[in-house]
């Protein structure tokens, strides 16, 4: 094995070098010599910081691994997901309706077949976005909640280790770990209060829901259309329903809890009341002209 000699003829091989980075770790500090001293707040540091890079890696190994799932189960019904006999892609439910509407015939003019594509596209570009957020939020809230749940039973474990031994006697490793942890679960409950998880889901799977049902009603009302759109004046009248009907779907409800920061000072920070201002003086009658 490869070693160097100092100036001073000490060996400083590599198992050496790691044997004295987890003794600086886990010693009683008090034996330490000054080198090893800095050693130690060194490696203190670089454990943290390994520590936390792997809680991120953990997040969004679980969070890629829920979309994967997600994807799996066909939340959404596009190119991205398998291929499944038992079920047709977005795409496949546009060109679908694009031949219903190519089978008007003289019902509808040109212009007219041209605007009831784009408005199927449009439908189609809404459903997409809301499904895509949809699995967004959902593995989000999935990673969270692994997250949080992983770090609670860290810090269970770490807290009944030191309790035993006292805070002073408890492995340097173990203390890393368990302030680690603390930083996963606060930054997991703050993620998930800032970006109102709690509301962005559901509102996003109102939006699919809604954009699924007017999809259907429009290839349902194509089916037979000389019921109620026998000329170009009912078609050009049923389309200016349907522009009505998308444009409630155009907002995106993405809240962002911009008072969390309020909300916490207001709560953990102490209310101080303001001293009162001093009473202004009274004013003094004006001194009376001596004759």
């Amino acid at each position: 094995m490869l070693a160097a000699v100092n100036q001073d003829g000490r060996d400083e091989s590599w198992p050496r070098w790691i044997k004295q980075l987890f003794r600086s770790l886990s010693g009683d500090p008090s034996q330490f010599t000054p080198e090893e001293r800095h050693l130690s707040q060194l490696a203190h540091v670089a454990a943290s910081l390994s520590i936390l890079i792997l809680w991120w890696a953990f997040f969004h190994l679980v969070h890629g691994m829920s979309m994967a799932r997600f994807q799996e189960w066909q939340t959404c019904e596009n190119n991205l997901s398998p291929a499944n006999a038992t079920q047709i892609s977005l795409s496949q439910q546009q060109d679908q309706i694009n031949g219903m509407i190519d089978a008007l015939g003289t019902t509808a003019t040109p212009s007219q077949k041209m605007r009831l594509r784009q408005q199927i596209a449009e439908i189609i570009r809404i459903l997409d976005s809301a499904c895509q957020r949809r699995l967004y939020f959902a593995s989000q809230r999935v990673a969270l909640g692994t997250i949080g749940t992983g770090a609670v039973i860290i810090l269970t474990l770490t807290f009944g280790l030191s309790a035993s031994k006292g805070i002073q006697q408890t492995n340097r490793l173990t203390l890393n770990l368990a302030g680690t942890a603390l930083i996963a679960l606060t930054t997991a409950v703050s993620v998930s209060t800032l970006f109102s998880d709690s509301s962005n889901l559901p509102n996003t799977i109102k939006l699919y829901l809604n954009a699924r049902t007017l999809l259907n009603t429009f290839a349902t009302d194509l089916v037979n259309p000389k019921s109620f759109l026998a000329t170009p004046v009912e078609l050009e009248a049923w389309m200016k329903a349907k522009d009505q009907a998308i444009q409630p779907l155009l907002v995106i409800h993405l809240d962002v809890n911009d008072t969390l920061m309020d909300q916490t000072l207001t709560k953990y920070l102490p209310n101080t009341p303001l001293a009162p201002l001093p009473a202004a003086p009274a004013p003094q009658p004006a001194a009376s002209a001596q004759p």
